[in-house]
């Protein structure tokens, strides 16, 4: 994939700020395709920019809804607890991950949270690591801004400064350009709305402007009326309240939980990663577009690596 050097802005009825215009220039190799026909057909694939094209226009004015692959038989408990992936059934899940997955806080059921300690081998090593100067670099980095080089690429240097930071960029950003999108003015409306993400790393605390920006992509009038678009909005929206909540829950609850994890059944860790991800929109995004809701629930419940449990970094 070839992205454009030097991207175009124009003003649009959504967007006083740049756009992404310019990746109408973008070009798709096929160079992996032997492989993918492994797994599918290559009718069956989406286009990068796939709010254009006559099946789809055709499809947005008789309102039917494309299917991509063929829906996979696993994902039991997943089909069973996302259902049709309709936004209803996303915000019931994200309700429940906040009423009962984080009800192991409550003092009725302290016994549900577990004492996370390294054995002595790891402790030993981890300590070793340290000590030879490998450590970790602090998630403050990534407030940073990207290097000049890599925004000047994208044409990306008058953006907001909340999104040029080397987490939104290499976060939201890279992902919306490896996605895709209906076409290339939704591609950065998308982008700012998975921004929404970055709530749990106190961005509205340290980039004034992060809040008007995502509010200008969740009623991106245009946005909201491509496939997908409107449901990925909604969804966004419960996501940013659970966000909220489980901050709310930390603020009053992490004096008393350092080095504690609460234990969960699996149908409980399904749900509650689930809305962890943080990533809702892009979730109902993709299921409305036709994609297997169990599957696209499991990608991301799998998507949290927990990384912090042996985290070298001090």
């Amino acid at each position: 994939m070839a992205f454009p050097c030097n991207c175009t802005y124009h003003r649009q009825n959504s967007w006083s700020k740049p756009s992404l215009n310019g990746l109408k220039r973008l070009k798709v190799e096929n160079s992996g395709a032997e492989s993918l026909q492994v797994l599918t057909t290559p009718a069956e694939l989406p286009p990068y920019f796939w709010g254009q094209g006559l099946r789809y226009r055709l499809a947005r004015i008789f309102r039917l809804k494309l299917r991509h692959g063929t829906p996979h038989t696993g994902y039991c408990e997943a089909r069973n607890l996302i259902w049709d992936g309709a936004v209803a059934d996303i915000v019931a899940l994200a309700r429940e991950a906040a009423e009962d997955g984080y009800s192991s806080l409550s003092s009725s059921i302290t016994p549900g949270l577990v004492q996370l300690r390294l054995s002595p081998g790891l402790e030993r090593w981890k300590e070793d690591q340290q000590l030879a100067g490998k450590v970790l670099p602090t998630k403050g980095s990534g407030l940073t801004q990207a290097s000049p080089s890599i925004l000047d690429m994208f044409g990306a240097g008058d953006w907001p400064e909340a999104m040029k930071t080397n987490n939104t960029f290499f976060g939201c950003g890279i992902a919306s350009l490896l996605i895709g999108a209906a076409d290339p003015a939704t591609l950065f409306s998308n982008y700012v709305t998975d921004m929404v993400f970055y709530y749990e790393h106190g961005y509205n605390h340290v980039f004034p402007e992060l809040e008007p920006l995502i509010e200008r992509g969740l009623t991106d009038r245009h946005a909201k009326r491509t496939p997908g678009g409107l449901e990925r909005r909604s969804a966004v929206l419960v996501g940013k309240g659970y966000i909220q909540s489980k901050i709310a829950l930390e603020k009053k609850h992490k004096s008393h939980l350092k080095n504690q994890s609460a234990r969960f059944d699996r149908r409980t860790a399904q749900i509650v990663f689930f809305a962890d991800s943080s990533l809702l929109g892009m979730a109902a995004e993709s299921v409305a577009r036709g994609f297997d809701p169990a599957a696209v629930m499991s990608d991301l419940v799998f998507s949290s690596p927990g990384t912090d449990v042996v985290d070298v970094g001090r």
